[in-house]
């Protein structure tokens, strides 16, 4: 379900191996380049634009059909498909909330939202779009400091149409915006693919552990647990799954 990656995120827990966030269609950035010519470094503070208003906003989002079946398909509630037909038909409903998740729901879409125990709040759509709805424009989402009400979310290469689409999902959250370089479906991808390895590399004596999704210097980045670290097994992981991985020495994990 949505908000596995997010929960374990935002309790500062590291998720366990294949627990990332479903991408039902290929991802792909939004064409808009930074304004500025000097590349933003990973992590790197990105100051929001200004919030569009209402008749904006509800624009950008209607727009969007493929984040709208993408996050109705991660809700798994049989009144709200997601299908071509019900969501087209939201999003030619003048009167459609897009409010509780940043998509178009007609009223009796969102009664039974409500129905279902799905927990909702101002921070829901941008957690749902961020994760299920455009994880390829976007790095990733999670609180810092732990334990605060403060959001931050990274925006792919710093794209200012990514920002004013999160500017439109923030419903006055405090959230802070920081660039990435790295999107979260291909961090989600490569904690798939390293997960999905987890067996030859332990047979090959690599004693991993864990596998999951975790921050790091204000970017999302993927951790491994390894049992008895060297320099050569982490050079190893790091040269089969590139730079942007984290590895680090962990206990074994008792039977439960």
């Amino acid at each position: 379900m949505l908000l596995i990656l997010g929960a374990a995120l935002l309790a500062g827990c590291v998720a366990q191996p294949g627990a990332t966030a479903a991408v039902t269609e290929p991802m792909t950035p939004s064409a808009s380049a930074s304004p500025s010519a000097r590349t933003l470094q990973p992590g790197e503070a990105v100051s929001p634009p200004p919030r569009p208003d209402g008749a904006a906003c509800r624009d950008l989002l209607v727009a969007d059909v493929g984040a709208a079946k993408r996050i109705r398909a991660e809700l798994r509630v049989e009144a709200v498909p997601a299908t071509d037909a019900a969501v087209s038909a939201a999003a030619a409903d003048p009167s459609a909330d897009t409010a509780a998740l940043g998509i178009p729901l007609t009223a009796g879409e969102l009664t039974a939202l409500r129905a279902s125990g799905n927990y909702l709040d101002r921070s829901t759509p941008i957690l749902y779009w961020v994760q299920a709805g455009e994880p390829g424009r976007f790095g990733g989402v999670w609180i810092d400091p732990p334990g605060s009400g403060r959001l931050v979310v990274a925006i792919l290469d710093g794209d200012p149409a990514a920002a004013t689409l999160a500017r439109c999902l923030d419903g006055g959250a405090d959230v802070a915006y920081v660039a990435a370089t790295r999107s979260l479906a291909d961090t989600d991808a490569l904690n798939a693919r390293i997960s999905a390895d987890m067996g030859g590399l332990r047979a090959s004596g690599v004693r991993i552990q864990s596998v999951g999704i975790g921050v790091t210097n204000s970017t999302m980045v993927v951790v491994v647990g390894v049992t008895g670290l060297t320099d050569a097994t982490r050079a190893d992981l790091v040269g089969r799954y590139g730079d942007t991985i984290v590895v680090e020495e962990q206990a074994p994990i008792a039977p439960a």
